[in-house]
């Protein structure tokens, strides 16, 4: 064994032991029962002469949170709501409530000019009073209550909350043409965009909606979630991972990504690796060792097309040889569909295909389908055809893949119980004859079936602070079985910045074998 693999390995093994001593003082002792998730409690009201009092019960788990913001009040509950939770409010006080906005966990209520808002407490409820001195008169007729444009608001999202978000989408589109200052009209059509993977119509509806109202802090937050998802950024990665009785593996990755213009999104990811294995394949048929590097390059492109969805362009080079990526993606009523189309894209799960120039071509249909909580589902399918350099197609493929989630506590933390069944079946793999006319495949491609059930659990520990912990066992129907164990770890000092560590145990599933796979790694973050 060489010095570089002994100090590797040492290194390896004490980032191990380090990270398995942080994860077991992490971990849960137990998940609580699913009956006893949180819910958002319904606010009632009740009127008097001159008062509107609105009454939030404090829930079994997580508090609402309630502040006054200039002449209104701003409520987070513990979890996200729709607008059942306000029991049509504004529709029948509108003598009382002059503005009502809501959106995701937050709601913002303002009364009347002639009111205030005063903040009580009671046994086990939150209460909201707004008050109107004696001499102050109410004037029915001068209201501008808006009820029309509350209900048919309400119509829309009770539409796209039913399934329809396309036809939610087009009659709040019509709505914000009618009621172009009406700031909750550009919140509701914010979640329909997001729901349909429109995220830069998203972003563009909080620029207009904060145009009209600069200090509400709750679309300040929507418009930075979907800027820290889909926003400019540069990151910075390592793996330093090891199979046993096979590769050793240090990756580091560098990646960004930048608004090439108002509507395009640009990119490029570089990687590099640096492989040790004392038993490699060659081409030839023959076992060698094998130490060497290897470097991966691409660049692409992102912008909506003609038609709907966004399309994608990827050109990328490893090995030696240039390729090409072509993806479209669109968001409709059953979810979101996306194409991908790789050529010549290099093939690395093997270290047979490091070594020596894979290469895989593939077309794949994935379909993340809308479902209702607690549920996700996603599904994909595709066909390959591998090879490696100078030889075109050492085998052809076809595989199925199915992920699905069940969210067990939706409060913090955060626990779900998931599913993921991958297949891929080899057919066409050509064989060769050693110089000793052993017939022989120059990757060792096995089929693989593989069922994988895992429970995790994810906190913010912290403003600051978050960490996932997740665990579950592996069969794979042809290859073998073995438990699989993950850590992740964020912690973000400064606004824009974020630095995190993982660490993960499984069995190499996605070679088609069941050898123990270890590894740790790290990242770096800067949002622009």
């Amino acid at each position: 064994m060489s010095a570089v693999r002994s100090i590797r390995r040492a290194l390896l093994a004490s980032l191990l032991a380090g990270v398995a001593h942080g994860a077991a003082a992490q971990a849960p002792v137990g998940a609580p029962a699913a009956t006893t998730a949180p819910t958002v409690p319904v606010i009632s009201a009740a009127a008097e002469p001159r008062a509107l009092r609105l009454v939030i019960p404090i829930p079994q788990r997580g508090d609402v949170a309630i502040d006054l913001a200039g002449r209104g009040v701003v409520v987070r509950f513990p979890a996200a709501f729709d607008a059942s939770v306000l029991a049509g409010l504004g529709e029948r006080y509108p003598g009382w409530i002059q503005d009502l906005r809501y959106g995701f966990d937050s709601l913002y209520l303002e009364p009347v000019r002639d009111a205030r808002v005063e903040l009580r407490a009671g046994p086990g409820v939150h209460e909201i009073w707004l008050v109107r001195s004696a001499a102050a008169a109410v004037a029915p007729a001068a209201v501008d209550d808006g009820s029309a444009l509350r209900l048919d608001r309400l119509e829309a999202l009770t539409r796209g909350r039913a399934g329809d978000r396309t036809g939610a989408r087009a009659r709040l589109r019509d709505l914000m043409e009618r009621h172009p200052q009406d700031v909750q009209t550009l919140l509701d059509l914010v979640e329909q965009e997001r729901e349909l993977g429109r995220w830069r119509d998203a972003i563009a509806l909080y620029n207009r909606a904060l145009a009209l109202d600069a200090d509400a802090p709750f679309m300040i937050e929507g418009k930075a979630a979907l800027l820290y998802e889909y926003g400019p950024m540069v990151r910075a990665s390592f793996d330093l991972s090891d199979v046993k009785e096979e590769d050793e593996q240090l990756i580091w990755v560098l990646e960004s990504r930048a608004f090439a213009g108002a509507d395009t999104v640009a990119g490029l990811r570089f990687e590099y690796r640096d492989v040790d294995d004392p038993q490699v394949q060659n081409p030839a048929g023959f076992v060698e060792s094998f130490s060497g590097r290897r470097e991966f390059a691409s660049l692409y492109l992102e912008r909506p097309v003609p038609g709907g969805g966004e399309g994608r362009l990827e050109i990328h080079e490893g090995g030696g040889r240039p390729g090409l990526t072509l993806g479209w993606a669109r968001g409709w009523n059953p979810g979101t569909t996306r194409f991908r189309l790789d050529a010549w894209r290099p093939y690395w799960d093997f270290v047979e295909g490091i070594a020596h120039g894979g290469y895989r071509h593939r077309a794949e249909l994935t379909h993340r389908w809308r479902m209702h909580e607690p549920w996700t589902l996603e599904t994909a399918l595709h066909g390959s055809r591998y090879g490696l350099d100078g030889d075109a197609a050492l085998a052809d493929a076809w595989g199925l893949q199915l992920a699905t989630a069940y969210t067990l506590w939706n409060a913090a933390p955060r626990i779900t119980l998931e599913y993921y069944f991958d297949t891929e079946r080899f057919g066409n793999v050509r064989e060769r004859f050693d110089a000793a006319g052993n017939r022989y495949a120059p990757i060792g491609f096995n089929d693989r079936e593989v069922h994988q059930l895992q429970l995790a659990w994810n906190e913010q520990l912290t403003d600051y602070v978050r960490v996932g912990v997740r665990g579950g066992y592996t069969v794979d129907r042809y290859n073998g079985r073995g438990h699989h164990f993950g850590v992740d770890l964020a912690w973000q000092p400064l606004p824009g910045l974020e630095l995190g560590a993982r660490f993960n145990q499984s069995i190499t599933s996605s070679r088609g074998g069941a050898n123990e796979l270890n590894s740790v790694g790290g990242f770096l973050m800067i949002r622009l």
